[in-house]
């Protein structure tokens, strides 16, 4: 007689010279590993992909049916069995992290823009056109609004940022290009007051609480190839300097 309470993946084999049953088999188990991320408040179905036919569903979080919905990352298994057949299916499901903008800087001509979180992450400077590096280089000065938004995650995040870069030269040669020592940003602040002197101090150029654009001349002569001295007030803090007019 055969012995009882055999599972279904044994087999029961007489041996005839120790007149015993002998036991054999070892049941297959495929373990199947997924990674799956979500969003803050967003909610994500866990369904395994099985090839069990009748499957019989047991989830970690006791839940019986063939997929169950998550609000929080972490680790979720199932073991899907037809009575014989398992496999068991381990989620890993991670947190997307929501863009944290730490600083927006503005370094010669570029603003860079740094966040103190680290994802799958596009940049902008116009909510519109958006890129993977966060760094905008040649950058007339200006206000402008940064936005940082997820690539896996309906999350955008912005915040202003003043672009004032003081030019370090200017070719005032009628190209087209670099003809103007220009501040076009000073209309942002409160109060901006702007003196361009030459290397004996004497006053070539003043204007207060206005954008500037310097043509390089002094009561209508052109003025040589030089340094010249700036010195900038806005809001109380000054910017002394020099730049070179090249012709």
């Amino acid at each position: 007689m055969q012995p009882t309470n055999l599972e279904c993946w044994k087999t029961a084999t007489f041996n005839t010279t120790s007149c015993v049953w002998e036991i054999t088999g070892t049941q297959v188990i495929d373990v199947i590993n997924i990674e799956l991320s979500i969003c803050n408040e967003d909610t994500l179905i866990l369904e395994p992909n099985t090839s069990i036919q009748n499957p019989q569903y047991q989830w970690i979080t006791a839940e019986q049916t063939s997929s169950i919905e998550i609000e929080n990352s972490g680790t979720y298994s199932v073991e899907v069995t037809d009575g014989c057949a398992l496999e068991i299916t381990n989620f890993t499901v991670t947190s997307n992290v929501t863009p944290i903008i730490a600083s927006v800087e503005s370094v010669n001509h570029s603003i860079i823009i740094t966040t103190s979180t680290q994802a799958n992450y596009q940049y902008s400077l116009d909510g519109i056109n958006y890129q993977n590096d966060n760094i905008f280089t040649n950058m007339p000065n200006g206000l402008y609004s940064a936005y940082v938004r997820s690539l896996e995650c309906n999350v955008e995040i912005t915040q202003q940022h003043l672009h004032f870069y003081i030019p370090q030269f200017f070719t005032p040669n009628g190209d087209g290009v670099n003809d103007y020592f220009a501040l076009n940003d000073l209309e942002y602040f409160n109060s901006s007051k702007v003196i361009i002197f030459n290397r004996f101090g004497k006053l070539l150029f003043a204007t207060k609480n206005r954008s500037v654009r310097w043509d390089g001349t002094l009561n209508g002569h052109l003025l040589p190839t030089a340094d010249y001295w700036y010195l900038i007030t806005i809001e109380g803090i000054e910017f002394k300097g020099h730049f070179t007019l090249k012709r």
